[in-house]
């Protein structure tokens, strides 16, 4: 027997080591990716003082999908604002504030000051009367099914809503509205055509229960895993007793040996014990899974169903059956 021969506490020690590395690669990893994060927000910030808004919102982008953070939302609410784009800035500083973070008085007299100003500059939409789980696009971007929790916020001008209900007709509507000004929508949703009646199928009164659709099969792969599963645990038991007893020979030979090595001898018994408790081990989960496949395997074979029908339409005749 080789003194390189692993023992279950060697193995054990192994996978160990190997999970807290795992652990440390993640932890490494958020850590890489809130250092991203950051610097695209620095350059976001670089990008806004130069007045380059659009870039700074690709910044601002970059960084949400790296590492989310409710800041993120309120620059994007003062980038939108600095664009002219009153109704994005609301909704993005509406969001900050609803994430409930801590701010100075200070800072939250600034914020309401900001949203005040914003609120006097869109006009505001309710979808009204129509179905629960209708969806609605407003100039062709999806906003939410209905109900609706809040009222649309637009900018001054033209618009265009859009209200889908499973297959009938879109309700479609164009319209102006100015800032401060609420307008309210009722979507009318006409009746979809019914669909074509299928011509009846002739069949004889006694084979009509022979059209139910099969029973589904069931997959064999789980069967097949435990008896295969039961097939590797015995065939590591008889390994690991195999070496059992070819190192219980070898301690054997050493103490009948006129010289006898005591570090070497210990060291044989406790690796013989090691494989003799592994082989002891496989072979009690070798019987268990082996029990459980057999009595799966029992059960699933009483489970089968031998189905058949004969079909009979007017150009044709079918025999259908599961076996």
């Amino acid at each position: 027997m080789s003194a390189s021969t692993w023992t279950l506490t060697d193995s054990l020690l192994r996978w160990l080591a190997l999970a807290a590395q795992l652990f440390l690669c993640q932890v490494a990893h958020a850590e890489d990716a809130i250092a991203a994060a950051a610097a695209h927000h620095q350059r976001a910030l670089e990008l806004y003082r130069s007045g380059h808004y659009p870039e700074a919102l690709e910044e601002l982008d970059a960084a949400e999908r790296l590492h989310p953070a409710p800041l993120l939302d309120y620059n994007r609410g003062l980038v939108y604002r600095k664009m002219g784009d009153a109704a994005a800035a609301l909704v993005h500083l509406d969001r900050y504030q609803a994430a409930g973070a801590a701010l100075s008085e200070r800072e939250r007299a600034e914020l309401q000051r900001v949203t005040g100003e914003l609120q006097t500059k869109v006009g505001r939409l309710t979808v009204d009367g129509a179905p629960d789980g209708a969806e609605v696009k407003l100039d062709e971007k999806s906003v939410g099914v209905t109900p609706l929790a809040h009222p649309l916020l637009l900018n001054p001008g033209q618009h265009t809503v859009r209200v889908t209900l499973g297959a009938a007709e879109p309700f479609v509507e164009h319209f102006n509205v100015s800032a401060g000004e609420l307008r309210s929508i009722r979507p009318q949703f006409a009746s979809a055509a019914p669909p074509p009646v299928p011509m009846p199928m002739q069949v004889e009164r006694q084979d009509a229960a022979a059209f139910a659709p099969p029973p589904p099969k069931s997959s064999d792969l789980p069967v097949i895993l435990s008896w295969s599963a039961a097939g590797a645990m015995a065939l590591g038991a008889a390994v690991s007793g195999a070496l059992a007893y070819g190192e219980a020979r070898r301690l054997d030979d050493l103490q009948s040996e006129a010289e006898q090595d005591g570090a070497e001898i210990a060291e044989s018994s406790r690796r013989a014990r090691n494989l003799a408790l592994t082989c002891d081990i496989l072979a009690g989960a070798a019987l268990g899974v082996a029990g459980f496949s057999l009595y799966w395997t029992l059960t699933r074979s009483r489970d089968k169903v031998e189905t058949t029908g004969l079909q009979i339409g007017p150009t044709h005749v079918r025999l259908r059956g599961q076996f």
